[in-house]
């Protein structure tokens, strides 16, 4: 990857001690690299000239392109989870027609979107019709906006999503949807039961690999680290904390099922 692509997919260029400062700069709002990668950022600031935010050069400004990896994943993430919540019976195709429609209301030269959306027959239809041209429009607007503060990005200083920036009628909407997502959707009781379950399996992996590393000699210690495929370079007998990111790595690569499969086998359940 190039220096560039490297610095555009870290969204908060902070170290682990310096980071989830949500009051200061927006880069250090969480971390975005261990303390183990701080001389790798600091060269890829140095080769992009990438402002330093504080003396000891562990917190920086965010690389330009972090903006629009983010405003991607601002503008998805909203409509997306309302699709998903319709498809799981969380919300009606009638709720989700009202916080999407408006965002087309007085667009000139366009066909009235309600009518068009009435004449599909399939609900998944509808909403897909919207997301569609939801997620085109937005797009538009944060592009314009990038180039607006186009100054701001190079030095360093804006300190806003480019998603707060829009006008004032769209950010309003916006905030429609993220109210009635957080009281809807993300805390029906379906979702919070699987996000109870992540915490239990996650930590419950953590906490036996990680003891594992800690405590090595031990019968199950060493069962628990042959699990560990050779590639995350667990080193027996070698420094605790390499081995631990070392895990952490490896927990981080699992997808969902495998997770759980894993917590499974090793609890007995």
């Amino acid at each position: 990857m190039t220096y560039a692509t490297l610095a555009s997919i870290i969204k908060y260029p902070a170290d682990s001690t310096n980071g989830f400062k949500k009051k200061s700069f927006i880069s250090a709002k969480k971390s975005g690299f261990f303390d183990a990668e701080v001389e790798f950022y600091r060269s890829i600031a140095s080769k992009l000239n990438i402002n330093a935010l504080n003396e000891e050069k562990t917190v920086f400004a965010r690389h330009p392109f972090v903006f629009l990896v983010e405003a991607a994943d601002d503008i998805c993430y909203r409509i997306i989870d309302l699709e998903d919540a319709h498809r799981l019976n969380i919300i009606s195709i009638q709720e989700a027609r009202n916080l999407l429609e408006p965002f087309f209301e007085n667009q000139e030269g366009k066909k009235n979107i309600k009518e068009k959306v009435d004449t599909i027959e399939d609900d998944k239809q509808k909403l897909a019709f919207l997301r569609a041209l939801l997620i085109g429009k937005l797009v538009a607007k944060c592009t314009e906006i990038f180039f607006e503060y186009e100054d701001q990005l190079l030095d360093g200083s804006l300190n806003k999503p480019l998603i707060d920036l829009l006008d004032e009628k769209t950010t309003s909407l916006i905030n429609k949807i993220d109210e009635v997502s957080v009281k809807k959707i993300y805390n029906d009781k379906s979702v919070i039961e699987i996000e109870i379950a992540g915490f239990h399996i996650i930590g419950g992996l953590l906490k036996e690999f990680v003891s594992a590393v800690l405590q090595p000699d031990t019968s199950k210690s060493k069962k628990l680290l042959q699990l560990i495929p050779s590639q995350y370079g667990i080193k027996k007998g070698g420094d605790v904390y390499p081995n631990i990111l070392e895990v952490v790595d490896f927990i981080s690569d699992m997808t969902d099922l495998f997770a759980i499969d894993l917590y499974r086998k090793i609890t007995g359940i």
